[in-house]
């Protein structure tokens, strides 16, 4: 299958439209040209309004790690205590990164799948003194899994701690109020819900973190977000040019539709995912009630026929045997999927859910007819290993949980 032919159902990249991939293709300009600084004054101003704050905003090339870079490096100075909630790959990679800033992680660990209780995270800011900021991630992408960011910020607001939160797969999917929520340090990329290729990545800085970087001795040098402040609405060096008009245009887009409207579409595509893999007699990896509107983890089936070819190659794992063969065949059929992740909870507790899960990412630009094309390449794919898959099970129950949906937005 051509890679032009292949339905991207990843939890990012995710797949782009013309429209977007046209304004990245305009003409070059100079980036401190009255021109240019319009226009990403205009996609500032929408990203406020995306992020739900009066707080400053930046655009950083570099995909959603930089800004996440940003957000500890401008913070942790050597010997603060941090507390990591660590639910997933990316809130462990914050873990290391405060680690690798000379700061001490105390880490709140969360099982694989579940979310964290901000009851735990009140008693560990009470327990240990001197916390200075808290680390998480909202949405959960290694899980599909999501956090109670609101309830989190209380605790923090409460307890006049910094809250520094990686909403990358959740903004503009998801319900994200930065001020509302009192999020200090808002960090997002471009290639999740956005519908951008990779390569920006953006942040909101609160007046209380302003404090602290302000006051910190050491300073990262691309990444120091007071250069970030004195420069804007320009930038303190050279923008990815190409891709602040794609941004410029995907911020319209996801306006003309309506945040609102958008984030319900992420809804309703993430119920069809689910209940659909169900009817397939298959288990999604979280609990309904925590679960996801930008991606769908699922476990893999153990009793599926594995290839020849495939025994070969990975004589030495099951666990990858079931994961190629399920995503290959997948791909044959025209749709992509994502592989489990792993993690480290603690320095002794580690996570591994290769072979045990494959991801359906459902955001972006994905719609009900984008969810029914993967579905049917799923039914097709179990048939062909072996599992015993009535073709149309999930197909229907996919279209039978959008009827409802349809008639409940028609009321």
């Amino acid at each position: 299958m051509d890679l032009d032919e292949t339905l991207l159902m990843t939890p990012g990249p995710t797949f782009t439209s013309h429209r977007i991939l046209q304004a990245a293709s305009k003409p070059l300009v100079h980036h401190r040209e009255k021109e240019f600084v319009k226009i990403i004054n205009e996609s500032y101003e929408m990203l406020r309004k995306l992020f739900k704050t009066e707080n400053d905003v930046f655009i950083i090339t570099g995909s959603g790690t930089a800004a996440m870079d940003a957000a500890v490096s401008n913070i942790v100075e050597q010997g603060d205590k941090v507390l990591c909630i660590v639910s997933g790959k990316f809130s462990d990679r914050l873990r290391d990164m405060v680690k690798n800033y000379g700061g001490t992680p105390v880490v709140l660990g969360v099982k694989p799948g579940k979310t964290v209780d901000p009851k735990l995270v009140k008693e560990k800011l009470e327990e240990v003194k001197g916390i200075k900021a808290v680390t998480m991630v909202h949405n959960n992408t290694s899980t599909g899994s999501v956090n109670p960011v609101r309830d989190i910020g209380e605790v923090t607001k409460e307890h006049d701690v910094l809250l520094l939160v990686d909403t990358i797969s959740s903004l503009g999917g998801d319900h994200i109020d930065v001020d509302d929520f009192h999020i200090d340090l808002c960090f997002s990329g471009s290639q999740k819900c956005l519908a951008l290729p990779p390569g920006l990545s953006f942040i909101s800085v609160s007046q209380k973190a302003w404090e602290k970087i302000e006051r910190k001795e050491s300073k990262p040098f691309y990444l120091d977000l007071l250069k970030y402040k004195k420069s804007y609405p320009q930038t303190p060096f050279t923008v990815a040019i190409n891709m602040v008009f794609a941004l410029d245009e995907s911020l319209k887009m996801l306006f003309e539709e309506g945040l609102e409207k958008r984030i319900k579409r992420h809804e309703i595509c993430a119920e069809m995912t689910r209940e659909a893999v169900k009817a397939l007699n298959l288990e999604p990896f979280v609990e309904d009630e925590v679960a996801s509107k930008t991606v769908t983890s699922v476990k893999i089936p153990r009793d599926i026929n594995i290839p020849r070819e495939i025994q070969r190659m990975y004589s030495d794992s099951k666990k990858k045997m079931r994961d190629k063969a399920l995503r290959e065949t997948l791909k044959k059929y025209g749709v992509l999927v994502a592989k489990g992740q792993s993690w480290k909870i603690s320095s002794d507790e580690k996570v591994d859910l290769l072979g045990e899960i494959f991801r359906i990412g459902h955001m972006g630009l994905v719609t009900p007819k984008h969810i029914i094309t993967t579905i049917t390449a799923l039914e097709l794919t179990l048939k062909e290993l072996g599992l015993d898959v009535e073709i149309g099970s999930g197909i229907k129950k996919a279209e039978e949980v959008y009827e409802r949906r349809l008639n409940e937005l028609r009321k």
